[in-house]
């Protein structure tokens, strides 16, 4: 608890910076493990207050997650955002998940994630390929990275490979709850990278804590650490094991 609490006074100070409004997430940091398990139902909400009088926008995300062998798993979401009195849906999303580990691994795992986008009322749509990691240290600790990229397709498109980062330092505590700090990057298109103000950078803290009957509760807060990127955004999801 006392990491946490420190954790949060990082949140308040990054958070007290005033940067400016990019676009919010409603992503996360996965793990490449699979294994066999009932499905997960998901919901996920984001909140970006807005600044210099500009309206709070909303993203919503609904997810199902259904293991499909010992080493594939399938993700199929709906996500819809825009301001908070003017939602909208904005794609349909899958993801397959392809463990490359040998089962018995278990300080380092690996996979990789085949990503499709169906882009709504507008927006592009788009396909792309992560490669996502976990390494298991003494004590409860671990960490994660992934490597995200996407080709936008269709109407409206934009040119280049856009690419991503992500990375996730996590101590697991005897009650089951995770506690940490995320880090994202958003590098844009390679059409158009720019200097480290120009893309998207944020970090912060999140504990991810297990509620009775297979419910989960996940709540934490991102914070500017660019030009381009939001000075807060505030993220909670609720999950269900099936």
């Amino acid at each position: 608890m006392r990491l946490f609490l420190r954790l949060a006074a990082f949140a308040a100070i990054w958070a007290m910076s005033g940067l400016s409004v990019s676009a919010q997430t409603t992503g996360s940091v996965s793990g490449p493990t699979v294994k066999p398990g009932p499905p997960v139902v998901q919901y996920r909400v984001s909140w970006l207050p807005g600044e210099d009088g500009g309206p709070d926008r909303i993203g919503q995300r609904l997810e199902w997650d259904t293991n499909l062998d010992d080493r594939h798993d399938l993700h199929l979401f709906a996500s819809a955002g825009g301001p908070s009195n003017d939602q909208e849906l904005t794609s349909l999303n899958s993801e397959l998940v392809w463990a490359l580990s040998p089962e018995n691994a278990t300080r380092w795992k690996t996979a990789l994630r085949f990503d499709a986008s169906v882009g709504l009322n507008g927006r592009p749509s788009a396909v792309g390929m992560d490669w996502i990691n976990e390494i298991s240290f003494d004590g409860g600790w671990s960490a994660r990275a992934m490597v995200l990229t996407a080709v936008q397709i269709g109407e409206n498109r934009k040119d280049g490979v856009f690419l991503q980062s992500r990375f996730r330092l996590n101590r697991r505590l005897a009650g089951g709850q995770d506690i940490g700090v995320e880090l994202y990057d958003g590098y844009g298109s390679t059409e158009a990278l720019g200097s480290f103000n120009d893309e998207n950078h944020r970090a912060g803290p999140y504990l991810s804590q297990p509620l009775a009957n297979g419910w989960r509760l996940y709540s934490g807060v991102l914070l500017g650490l660019s030009d381009r990127a939001a000075g807060s955004e505030f993220r909670l999801w609720i999950s269900k094991t099936l």
